[in-house]
């Protein structure tokens, strides 16, 4: 069957010039689309590598996985990012142990070592790698103990109630 527009450049029919038209725009498109996750890439790795202490010390109480998205930078970007700013360990369990224990010791009365705890959760928000001070060790052994004795009694008092009453 032959063609019944004898000109062969198809951008001269209408449809032809559509079907050129569109395939361009899809081009151009594709190309529009590479370029902007170019940007887009290029300015997540500007930013990781822009990721001050400052900014990354607002995110230690978080997980690490959390506080990579918080940022919007992947974790390995992150904690990258911390090596350099020698981080070697990411201090989210630290400072929620010294939370823990902060509400512990509020639930104990023992309010003179609270300032103490405070401060040491602090220093540690400020210098990650700050190793916990033997005291606020031995005070944490302390509330362990002190709470584990308290569930043992609670449990021995709920098993001397079930035997009375069978």
């Amino acid at each position: 069957m032959a063609n019944p527009n004898p000109n062969p450049n198809p951008a001269s029919t209408e449809q032809g010039f559509h079907t050129l038209d569109s395939s361009m725009q899809i081009m151009v498109s594709e190309n529009q689309l590479q370029h902007s996750n170019e940007v887009v890439r290029s300015s997540v790795r500007h930013k990781s590598s822009a990721l001050q202490l400052e900014e990354i010390q607002k995110y230690f109480d978080y997980p690490i996985t959390r506080a990579a998205k918080e940022l919007n930078v992947g974790l390995t970007v992150l904690k990258k990012r911390c090596r350099e700013l020698h981080i070697t360990r990411w201090p989210h369990r630290k400072i929620k142990s010294l939370k823990s224990l902060i509400h512990n010791v509020k639930e104990l009365g023992l309010t003179n070592e609270i300032e103490m705890l405070e401060e040491h959760k602090k220093m540690v928000e400020m210098i990650p790698e700050m190793e916990l001070t033997e005291r606020t060790k031995k005070l944490r052994q302390a509330c362990f103990k002190a709470n584990y004795k308290k569930r043992k009694s609670f449990k021995n008092l709920l098993e001397g109630t079930k035997l009375h009453h069978f």
